[in-house]
């Protein structure tokens, strides 16, 4: 089995002779995982379990977000301390327990803590191990909060508004200039201050 870190990631590995337990503590990793059916592999994050038989999943745990998309085989996400009042459609009532099929993404926020499953194409889920961002139809908001996740000066919107303009296309990682001048070509925007930490960008008149 491999597991593949992303950015300011941390796992920790607690691997038995019964079980292979690994704890993402923050950020998001691609695990690759080999088939043996004697030693469960399971991934604890976010006070959830995905335990996967033989299969490829990425995990990512953010202050607001919790998400799993599966690449291939079968994974089963659950609540690690099941709650008296959750509700599932997979499950027993107070708990989570939910299969996902290839091409499903369980994604659960501090907005909507009950987990939804969404199809998405898992490319755009594991871009970053090539270097890349996938944007479809994303809010500019999120997506400036993706690339200030790797690295060079930071991305700053001086107006709100902006962050709710839709954006899609394939952006380089740690190339914040690279990405706002492809932007500046087709959204209404312009940077208006820079230094060496950060770049604000605000409605172009």
């Amino acid at each position: 089995s491999t597991v593949i870190l992303n950015t300011d990631s941390q796992v920790v590995v607690r691997y038995a002779d019964q079980r292979r337990d690994l704890d993402l503590l923050r950020g998001q990793a691609l695990f690759e995982v080999a088939h043996d059916e004697t030693r469960p592999f399971v991934v604890h994050a976010d006070g959830r379990t995905v335990t996967a038989l033989g299969t490829a999943f990425d995990v990512r745990v953010a202050a607001d977000r919790f998400e799993v998309t599966l690449i291939e085989g079968k994974v089963e996400v659950a609540d690690a301390t099941p709650q008296p009042s959750a509700l599932t459609p997979h499950g027993a009532e107070g708990t989570l327990n939910t299969v996902l099929s290839p091409g499903d993404q369980l994604i659960a926020t501090v907005q909507a803590p009950t987990p939804v499953i969404r199809k998405t194409d898992p490319r755009r889920a594991t871009s970053w191990r090539d270097g890349l961002l996938l944007f479809e139809g994303e809010d500019l908001a999120r997506a400036v909060e993706e690339m200030n996740r790797y690295g060079g000066r930071r991305i700053e919107l001086t107006d709100p508004g902006l962050g709710r303009l839709h954006i899609s296309g394939a952006f380089k990682t740690g190339k914040p200039e690279a990405f706002l001048e492809t932007l500046s070509w087709y959204l209404p925007i312009r940077v208006v201050d820079a230094d060496e930490q950060r770049i604000l960008v605000g409605q172009r008149g």
